[in-house]
């Protein structure tokens, strides 16, 4: 009975050896655990440097766990404040895969331009960031792992750091429990081991071609895996633009760029980033990013390709753009990957490229009976542009012209030369929805025109050439014949007064009304049924208060108005009109009487 107590009891040890201890071992070889840091001393001494405010504070309230965290407060040195850890080589015998965990959190928020950085080195040369804290809100305790590609042996040694950038002393970011862990060696054959490399450049004609362009040092590169969003590494291209990534396993992986501000992406064309699958132990090589640096002008992607935006002879459009005045009467499309000169390849500033509405009565030049009907400047006053593709113009007309067929010419300003050269044929359009469209090459001056007959023009002195350019309120080039009876709408007069542009007598016919006293609508149908088709007026107003046919009487009762034609007045407006005389003389005269 003895004998079988004491071999249970060896029985019941063995078995309590074997699930207990063979943990607590396991929890105590080295290659677990290589570092773990709760702060619980109090100091750094476990650190093997620390400069600037890095420091520990005592307060259970706040650590994470424990009673100590470290943290970094108030503005750094230049080049930031470190903290920082190194592995003994030896420490990762046997070991295949780092993790690093920490916990942190931002106490008071990391404005734009403060960085903590997280980073590690394999031969404590060559850092790899792992993540960086900027511009961040203040916020809980979280937690974060990061598996470092690395497999030590006695020639490597293996570094880690917090490297704080602060601004100001309102900055303040805590550090807890801290831990460098590895996973063992596998006793099977290891793999072998890939990588992946490329090259950034400087694309100065920003092609999407590298054509012996300089190198771009600098630039974070970042490997994720398949899905293109779980972060594995990252890589900062040394002087000559160059970066790779080793000891990469087989499998998928997504290759990336951190874009910089005032640079665009133009290498690889397809996509923003790289799809790569790599077998044992592949090289993947030529994986390279390009860019070109722009401004952005009126909503355009400017590359300047000879020299800077002020002074290159030829510019790049590097994004279909719409552009338009401020009006937005006149738009023009420019396409993906248009080139700008300037005329006979001289440079100019594209800061000053602008797109401004026109009065047709600033133009001159034209020939006798030609009427600018719609205006626009583009590109810089008194400087012909070239573009490399067609681009699109639309210009506002009016209503009135719809279904009519107007000429398009172009010059480099305002003053005369007037061509259908850089106008794309047949140098004319066709109106619809108050709109004249067409392509154009050169620019900056285009007029939307059309002619009169010769023999409603007046004749113009000196030269024999008129500007065939109206105002509205100004003297005509045309003599115009008496209109056919249009019906016009005569509201009651406002007291309100109105634009000196308006206040403009309608026609010869019916002096002393002028447009200001009509309601917007009426306006519209005169200008566009009598006015232009005289030669007075260019264009309608507005697009927004367009009428289209003749005033309903409702509107006519709604405005206080009378329907009145616009050769003659009619003979009940005439009944009208007496009647109500004969009241107001009643109405006078019988207060003149109460006074009295």
């Amino acid at each position: 009975m003895k004998a079988v107590s004491a071999a249970g009891i060896s029985a019941a040890i063995i078995f309590l050896l074997a699930h207990f201890w063979s943990p607590v071992f396991h929890f105590a070889r080295a290659e677990d655990f290589l570092f773990s840091e709760g702060f619980e001393s109090n100091n750094f001494d476990n650190w093997d440097e620390v400069s600037g405010k890095w420091d520990t504070v005592k307060n259970e309230a706040n650590a994470h766990s424990g009673k100590v965290r470290a943290e970094i407060k108030g503005a750094t040195k230049d080049g930031g404040d470190i903290l920082l850890k190194e592995i003994e080589a030896n420490d990762f015998d046997n070991i295949s895969t780092v993790s690093l965990s920490y916990w942190y959190k931002i106490s008071k928020q990391l404005e734009d331009g403060d960085h903590v950085v997280v980073e590690w080195s394999s031969d404590g040369e060559s850092w790899n960031q792992i993540a960086d804290y900027n511009d961040l809100e203040e916020g809980e305790w979280a937690s974060v792992s990061y598996d470092l590609p690395f497999g030590g042996d006695d020639e490597e040694e293996f570094k880690f750091r917090f490297v704080a950038d602060l601004n100001g002393g309102s900055d303040v970011f805590w550090l807890d429990d801290v831990i460098l862990s590895g996973e063992p060696v596998s006793e099977e054959t290891p793999s072998p081991q890939g990588s992946i490399s490329g090259f950034k450049f400087k694309d100065s004609d920003a092609d999407g071609v590298f054509e012996n362009e300089e190198g771009l040092e600098g630039w974070v590169i970042v490997l994720y895996d398949s899905s293109g969003q779980t972060f594995l590494a990252s890589q900062s291209t040394d002087g000559f633009g160059n970066f790779k990534f080793s000891n990469l396993a087989s499998g998928s992986f997504v290759l990336k760029e951190t874009l910089k501000d005032g640079w665009l992406q133009t290498y690889p064309t397809s996509l923003s980033h790289w799809t790569i699958s790599l077998s044992e132990g592949e090289e993947a090589a030529s994986k390279s990013f390009g860019n070109a640096p722009y401004k952005e002008i009126l909503g355009m992607k400017v590359v300047a390709l000879s020299s800077d935006i002020a002074s290159s002879s030829e510019f790049l459009v590097f994004d279909e753009t719409m552009i338009q005045t401020g009006s937005e009467s006149h738009r023009v499309i420019i396409p993906e990957g248009t080139k700008i000169t300037g005329s006979g390849s001289s440079s100019f500033d594209f800061t000053k490229f602008g797109i401004e509405d026109v009065l047709p009565g600033a133009l001159a030049g034209f020939g006798s009976g030609t009427v600018a009907d719609g205006v626009l400047q583009l590109g810089i006053p008194n400087l012909g542009l070239e573009f490399s593709a067609p681009i699109t113009v639309k210009i506002f007309v009016g209503l009135a012209f719809n279904g009519q067929t107007l000429d398009v010419v172009r010059s480099s300003n305002p003053d005369g030369g007037w061509t259908i050269d850089g106008i794309v044929e047949p140098a004319k359009c066709l109106a619809a929805e108050g709109f004249c469209v067409f392509q154009a090459t050169k620019a900056s001056y285009f007029a939307a025109t059309h002619n009169v007959s010769s023999s409603n023009s007046s004749s113009s002195s000196g030269s024999g050439e008129s500007s065939g350019v109206f105002a509205i309120g100004g003297s005509s080039l045309f003599s115009s014949p008496a209109p056919a009876p249009t019906p016009v709408f005569i509201p009651s007069p406002t007291p309100s007064p109105a634009p000196a542009i308006l206040n403009q007598p309608i026609n010869p016919e019916i002096p002393g009304i002028a447009l200001s006293q009509l309601p917007a609508k009426s306006r519209e149908m005169i200008i566009s049924k009598s006015q232009v088709s005289r030669g007075i007026l260019p264009t309608p107003l507005q697009t927004d208060e367009l009428f289209q046919g003749e005033p309903s009487q409702k509107e006519v009762q709604e405005a206080g108005g009378n329907l009145l034609s616009s050769g003659t007045a009619s003979q009940p407006a005439f009944i009208l009109a007496m009647a109500g005389l004969i009241g107001a003389v009643f109405f006078f005269s019988r207060r003149f009487r109460r006074k009295i």
